[in-house]
């Protein structure tokens, strides 16, 4: 079994997060604002790896046999124990692109905040947390993520167009998380992937 790891910094990284309040707002460079405010502020967020860097590439046709995506809060606005989801996005969002009404600054979500079952995100998720009314700041959140629906970013059968974070019940139950922009390096989202390599069968020359 190997094990690849992906903690990507500022200029590796992709994610931001959209709310409903300021809906044509980007916030490339933020915390990543998941759940809402008690005023009705509703954050949600997006986050991409790019599986080609960190420290052993997992080659194509590889079998995964686990998943992990760590997210770190940072701020606690929240009253309320929720659930939250990560979900694979199927538009090609940008980092500097992505709000609340356009996946990539241009061409508007099917829904809002992705929240088109068809065409924005998928209608099941990958993985699921459950976050405390009153999370520890500063401590990691893993959240397992079904190593098939994984496997499918890596071997082509689904483009990787990343993950939406969002909490069920959206009401006060928001926290901030950090992003790849912050200077922690051990408290920006990471994914831990183990897989078993694919190997090639060696090529016979006569």
């Amino acid at each position: 079994m190997t094990t690849y790891t992906s903690q990507p910094d500022a200029t590796d990284g992709i994610d931001t997060f959209m709310n409903n309040i300021d809906s044509d707002t980007n916030y490339a460079t933020s915390t990543i604002v998941v759940g809402a405010a008690p005023a009705g502020y509703t954050g949600r967020g997006l986050i991409k790896f790019d599986f080609t860097k960190g420290t052993n590439p997992i080659p194509a046709y590889s079998q995964i046999l686990s998943a992990t995506l760590y997210i770190t809060p940072s701020v606690d606005s929240s009253g309320n124990t929720r659930v939250m989801s990560v979900y694979r996005v199927l538009r090609a969002w940008t980092e500097a692109g992505a709000t609340w009404n356009k996946y990539d600054g241009v061409n508007a979500w099917g829904t809002a905040g992705c929240a088109n079952t068809t065409t924005d995100r998928e209608s099941t998720a990958i993985g699921t947390a459950t976050i405390l009314a009153n999370q520890t700041i500063g401590v990691a959140v893993p959240i397992t993520l079904t190593a098939s629906k994984v496997q499918e970013w890596l071997n082509g059968g689904l483009t990787n167009n990343g993950m939406l974070l969002q909490v069920a019940t959206e009401s006060s139950d928001q926290f901030r998380y950090q992003s790849s922009d912050t200077g922690s390096e051990t408290t920006r989202p990471k994914i831990i992937i183990n897989f078993i390599p694919h190997t090639f069968p060696k090529v016979i020359e006569f």
